[in-house]
């Protein structure tokens, strides 16, 4: 979600995933791989989600982040992408995500504390302290 009601909670993540991409790079500067971050709005609705994912499969996108509500998780999950391609999800939370059974489904959600001292090593970790 990158407008409504959620929407720095949405940018926050992309800013993340942004981030993560860049440091990858820093750390792997010959590899193969390079990772590019697309961003597509689901506008804070179950429909955006489905029409958010859909366009980001058409883009050539291999895994999804997102999104972020459980419910839209849910519908996204229940679709023919939700079973060809990873998804990932970093906020919805509600049990019955996992209860689908879809493989290719990924929860890595922690509490709040735990994410700030993540998110604090790793700061420090490319950033350290003089």
């Amino acid at each position: 979600t990158l407008s409504g009601p959620t929407d720095k909670l949405g940018r926050g993540v992309l800013r993340s995933a942004e981030f993560s991409a860049e440091a990858y790079m820093e750390r792997h500067s010959d590899s193969l791989i390079k990772p590019i971050i697309v961003a597509n709005d689901d506008f804070a609705s179950v429909q955006g989600a489905l029409q958010a994912v859909e366009n980001s499969v058409n883009q050539g996108c291999i895994v999804i982040v997102g999104p972020a509500d459980s419910d839209s998780m849910f519908e996204v999950l229940r679709t023919h992408y939700g079973a060809a391609i990873p998804i990932i999800s970093t906020i919805a939370t509600a049990t019955s995500l996992a209860s689908l059974g879809n493989e290719n489904f990924l929860r890595c959600t922690t509490p709040d504390l735990d994410r700030c001292e993540i998110l604090v090593r790793n700061l420090l970790r490319f950033h350290p302290t003089k």
